[in-house]
């Protein structure tokens, strides 16, 4: 194939086409733990509230009810990927190894938000969120009257579930439901999902997904939860969620989406020198977390 500015432009449509195709097939299921937040600035600091409004009844003068809020800072990290072709490669594979190079590099690009996300929630025992403490902790403080969990398992609070069955799935749920704010009422958090590795997945839809129990008659607990797997998770832990309300317990904030940018015209300085064209990736942000209330995490 000889290599003229028609030919190039035909694959720069060719290459942004395979590109959208594998970046919009590529799953993406963790996002729906994420609030996606728009960012404008290097850094951001974000207030979340310390407890719900809720409405009242009106008796008298309306009464204020003030968010007490910590700042939450997260400054944008810059994030890439250079795919580079040797033109006489090019020239001489007639698009035969190159689509599959290009369809890999969609998948990297609708990759990147996930990974983040999946390394934040592995993490969670150590990063910290908004009130200073591990995501994942024994002793957050939202309520003044006692330090309050959303860390199971062997060595933390109790419950301590240990092993993934249906008793200790409804001990986590439970003990979610009855997490306080700082007026000390229930805050209203009610699991929707279970979050899992690929290990307990078979565990988990014998348990969520059955309408009978083996020894006979309904099971109460099938639909109970939905399922999200993560293949990069271990079987040495699971997590519930509460994903029902607009904040969602990881946070999500990106400066700049996923972008590609090619090198590949047929006077570029690259291809003068190097005799190599290139396609970049380019994008800007950071993940952090949410309400911790809204997620609790079980180690085996």
């Amino acid at each position: 194939m000889l290599i003229t500015k028609a030919v190039l432009q035909a694959l720069q449509t060719s290459v942004s086409k395979i590109f959208r195709s594998a970046y919009r097939d590529t799953p993406t299921t963790i996002l729906k733990l994420a609030t996606r937040i728009t960012s404008t600035h290097k850094i951001e600091t974000h207030g979340w509230m310390q407890r719900l409004l809720e409405m009242r009844e009106w008796i008298g003068p309306r009464v204020i009810q003030g968010l007490a809020t910590q700042a939450y800072v997260l400054e944008n990290k810059k994030f890439e990927a250079t795919l580079g072709i040797d033109v006489d490669e090019l020239a001489d594979d007639s698009l035969g190894l190159f689509e599959p190079r290009v369809q890999e590099f969609g998948r990297v690009a609708a990759r990147l938000w996930p990974k983040l996300l999946i390394d934040g929630l592995i993490a969670g025992q150590t990063g910290l969120g908004f009130d200073g403490l591990p995501f994942f902790s024994i002793s957050h403080t939202l309520n003044p009257a006692g330090v309050q969990s959303n860390l199971f398992g062997s060595g933390f609070t109790a419950p301590t579930p240990g092993t993934f069955n249906q008793t200790n799935l409804d001990l986590v749920r439970v003990a979610m439901t009855q997490y306080t704010g700082e007026d000390g009422r229930l805050l209203g958090v009610n699991p929707t999902h279970l979050v899992i590795g690929p290990g307990l997945e078979m565990a988990a839809r014998q348990i969520l997904n059955v309408q009978t129990v083996v020894t006979g008659g309904t099971n109460v607990f099938n639909g109970l939860l939905d399922i999200i797997v993560v293949p990069e998770l271990p079987i040495t832990s699971w997590y519930l969620a509460d994903l029902s309300a607009p904040i969602k317990p990881l946070l999500l904030q990106v400066r700049k989406s996923v972008t590609l940018v090619a090198k590949a015209n047929i006077d570029d300085d690259n291809v003068f020198w190097n005799s190599t064209f290139y396609w970049g990736l380019d994008a800007r942000g950071v993940v952090g977390y949410g309400p911790w209330w809204l997620m609790a995490k079980v180690v085996v």
